[in-house]
């Protein structure tokens, strides 16, 4: 199994190298940094896990930043902080936190509020996965994307401005798109997508799927429809555009 990697937000040096050599003694990679503008850039190049944050930090506040993670990215964040109190920890909550500890602190306590919040994200990807793969007979009869009809049935997309010209989806583009439909504002990672489509996840078939992403977002992209399907640098992939389901 791969080791996950934490990203350590905290302008106290000390602070973050307590807890890079603890974390690394249980086998996680460590990336610590000091500045949100930091851990946005680091995020774009790296594949993060979870983010342990303080959120007293200089020109910013911790609570937006855990908003925009968890709504562009929907990374797992626990805040470790020097802001204390049962209100200051309901707003932690409230913006997004899956956890939220008060210094001073105990490391072993902390291990263990991690593997819980990793234990029960990978459980949310496992039910989602699941959820996934009981896709082929979607409840709904047509879905509007954007400026789009999409009717699973016959597995059509129709332009409704202009011409309302149709064009046919393959059975896995279809599939695909079924996939984005039934999670409209999760990033799906090709991990996900693969075992969804019952692939098993090596290189070869991590390329199928950037291709088939490829040619589905190329159907949209004949009406000038752009993003439509975003991708999410280490992530994977959103839908963008507003869906409807009747």
């Amino acid at each position: 199994m791969s080791k996950k990697t934490i990203l350590v937000l905290d302008t106290e040096d000390s602070v973050k190298n307590l807890v890079k050599v603890a974390l690394e003694r249980y086998h996680f990679n460590v990336l610590p940094v000091a500045s949100a503008n930091e851990m946005f850039e680091c995020i774009k190049e790296t594949h993060i896990d979870l983010v342990i944050m303080e959120v007293l930090l200089p020109n910013t506040h911790g609570f937006e930043i855990c908003k925009q993670l968890r709504e562009t990215l929907n990374i797992p964040v626990i805040m470790l902080t020097s802001l204390q109190g049962e209100m200051n920890t309901v707003l932690g909550f409230e913006a997004g936190a899956d956890d939220y500890i008060e210094k001073p602190f105990s490391v072993y306590v902390l291990i263990a509020r991690i593997k819980a919040v990793l234990k029960r994200c990978s459980s949310q990807t496992d039910a989602l996965i699941s959820t996934l793969k009981n896709i082929p007979q979607p409840k709904y009869s047509r879905a509007i994307i954007g400026h789009w009809t999409y009717t699973p049935k016959e597995a059509l997309l129709t332009y409704v401005s202009g011409s309302g010209v149709s064009i046919q989806l393959s059975r896995n583009e279809s599939y695909l798109l079924q996939l984005f439909l039934a999670t409209p504002e999760k990033v799906l990672s090709r991990e996900i997508i693969s075992e969804a489509l019952g692939f098993d996840m090596d290189d070869i078939e991590s390329r199928a799927i950037d291709v088939l992403v490829s040619r589905l977002r190329q159907k949209f992209k004949d009406k000038n429809q752009v993003n439509i399907i975003k991708s999410i640098r280490n992530k994977g992939y959103l839908i963008t555009a507003s869906v409807k389901l009747f």
